[in-house]
């Protein structure tokens, strides 16, 4: 069951990340506040500051979804659940700037597939760690 609703963590996640890109530059005004308060206090342009924030964003987003297939994948027994979060990652990173290329505004972009890929291994590289540290529950003979 526990698989099962990390999948659906996952799909939902995805969608998520589907509709954001889904949305045209001008449409992201709120977001602007943001960066240019991130500007102010860190005493650097607006387009730095605009980089960053994209940055995180890309990590962010992929940093989870890979720690919701793994948990997904190896509570289904799935075989190889590493390798197979990093071809969903990867394939829906590409996924995602190949949409993006078709909205007003929007570009595509090999360098934010390579940043969401980079998200998603730090988010599988974070799970890992977090199930070798996990303690072991044995069943007494």
């Amino acid at each position: 069951m526990k698989g099962k609703l990390f999948i659906l963590f996952s799909g939902i996640w995805t969608v998520c990340i589907f509709q954001k890109s889904l949305q045209s530059s001008y449409n992201s005004s709120g977001i602007n506040d943001y960066i240019l308060l991130l500007s102010q206090l860190l005493m650097i342009e607006v387009e730095s500051a605009s980089l960053i924030f994209s940055i995180i964003a890309h990590i962010f987003e992929y940093f989870f979804l890979a720690i919701f297939l793994s948990f997904g994948l190896r509570n289904l027994k799935c075989n190889y659940p590493s390798w197979v979060v990093l071809f969903i990652a990867l394939l829906i990173a590409v996924l995602d700037e190949f949409i993006q290329g078709f909205v007003v505004g929007r570009v595509s972009s090999v360098i934010d597939v390579l940043i969401d890929f980079g998200g998603a291994i730090c988010g599988l590289c974070f799970q890992i760690i977090i199930l070798k540290f996990q303690p072991k529950h044995y069943l007494p003979d």
